[in-house]
C-alpha cells in the first residue's frame, strides 16, 4: 500500500563547515517544502519572472526553521519571521546575514523534496 511521505525536519551542515570540528560547525535546521508550498513558489516565480536569488529566498521562507552554533552562539535559534501579505517570511535582516549560504541551503531543501525520511537521514 502506498504511504503518504512524511515531511520530517532535518539538520544540515554547509559543505565549507564539514571539515571543521563538530563544535565549530553551524547546524542549520531545515524542513522539506510541501507540494502546496512548491506550487506557491513556482506560481510566484512565473508571475514575477523572479530571478533565482528571489526563488531561493522564498524556499528558505518555508524551509529554514533555525540554526545552532552560528557565529559563535552555541544556542539554538528559531528563524524570525514577519507576516507579509498572507504568508510568514524570514526577516530581511536574517536573509542579509545568511546571504552567502542562501543558495546552498535552498538546494538542500529542494533536494529533500524527493527523499523520504529514512533516505534523508542517510544522505
Amino acid at each position: 500500500m502506498a504511504k503518504r511521505p512524511v515531511l520530517v525536519p532535518f539538520d544540515y551542515v554547509l559543505r565549507t563547515d564539514r571539515d571543521l570540528p563538530a563544535e565549530e560547525q553551524t547546524i542549520w535546521h531545515l524542513r522539506p517544502v510541501t507540494a502546496s508550498e512548491w506550487e506557491i513558489i513556482e506560481h510566484a516565480q512565473r508571475l514575477d519572472n523572479a530571478e533565482y536569488h528571489a526563488h531561493a529566498r522564498m524556499i528558505l521562507d518555508y524551509g529554514l526553521l533555525g540554526w545552532s552554533n552560528y557565529d559563535g552562539d552555541p544556542g539554538r535559534v528559531e528563524a524570525p519571521r514577519k507576516k507579509v501579505g498572507s504568508r510568514l517570511c524570514l526577516e530581511a535582516s536574517i536573509l542579509d546575514q545568511i546571504s552567502p549560504y542562501i543558495f546552498e541551503l535552498a538546494q538542500a531543501i529542494t533536494e529533500t523534496r524527493f527523499l523520504d525520511a529514512e533516505s534523508r537521514k542517510n544522505s
